[in-house]
């Protein structure tokens, strides 16, 4: 039997491969992207000078020790250019919890993450108005937008936007939300926090948390781990606890046969 715990535990243990990761910014203390890859980011403050920055208050972050609280004035985080043609798997996950009392094209729209440079490739939520998610490629095309009807709230969510082939799939809270098919699911970004032209209000208005970016389609099982453990795969000691759980309770039942 000790045999058989040992076995599992170096098989859970061992299962350190995660998801493609292509950037990751935890919000923790600052900018950078820990997925190794370089991609960090760098606060541009628009409006008031430190208004908008990494808070660490409990309650305000989601995962490890802060999140990025943006201000109403259009501050955002600038990241390096990055480009999925349509047709290529992508994964993108993130924690976001919206601040009430927006007014205006704010109240339409916050901006989680995008292009800063046109009317055109964005993900965000809508505060008062609209369907509640809305992610565009290159145009309002119908092939090149979809809408998801999720809640308009002001607490902490987990959203992720999967393209796999011409679908478009919302992941809410860890949980199939629903699809969007026949798209053409191109998407490039170089902000978190803002979008669209910088003439417009679209700001992202609250926190934003645990940005990861994949470049491949993320499954169910992944997505779930991902919103309860920050990661793709389960905690590994909780789930060799688990599984030596099961063999003792095996035992015990061998024992009273």
């Amino acid at each position: 039997m000790k045999n058989i715990v040992a076995g599992l535990a170096g098989l859970i243990l061992g299962q350190t491969a995660h998801a493609a990761v292509f950037a990751h910014y935890s919000f923790d203390s600052g900018f950078t992207d820990s997925s190794g890859n370089g991609r960090d980011g760098t606060l541009v403050d628009v409006g008031t000078t430190g208004n908008s920055a990494i808070t660490s208050t409990a309650g305000d972050y989601a995962f490890g020790g802060g999140a990025m609280s943006f201000s109403s004035d259009r501050d955002y985080v600038d990241i390096p250019m990055a480009t999925f043609s349509s047709g290529t798997p992508y994964t993108i996950a993130f924690w976001a919890r919206k601040a009430a009392g927006d007014s205006g094209q704010s109240a339409d729209f916050d901006m989680v993450i995008g292009d800063r440079s046109n009317s055109n490739f964005f993900i965000a939520l809508n505060d008062v108005t609209g369907t509640g998610m809305r992610w565009r490629s290159s145009s309002s095309a119908a092939e090149r937008q979809a809408d998801f009807g999720v809640a308009k709230d002001y607490e902490w969510h987990h959203y992720a936007i999967v393209a796999s082939g011409t679908t478009i799939s919302l992941y809410y809270d860890g949980a199939f939300f629903g699809s969007d098919s026949g798209n053409q699911t191109g998407f490039q970004f170089n902000t978190i926090g803002e979008a669209y032209l910088g003439t417009s209000d679209f700001d992202f208005h609250g926190e934003i948390d645990e940005v990861w970016v994949f470049d491949e389609a993320l499954g169910g099982t992944e997505l779930s781990n991902l919103r309860d453990f920050n990661s793709t795969v389960p905690e590994p000691a909780a789930a060799v606890l688990s599984a030596i759980g099961v063999i003792s309770l095996l035992r015990r039942r061998r024992g009273s046969n």
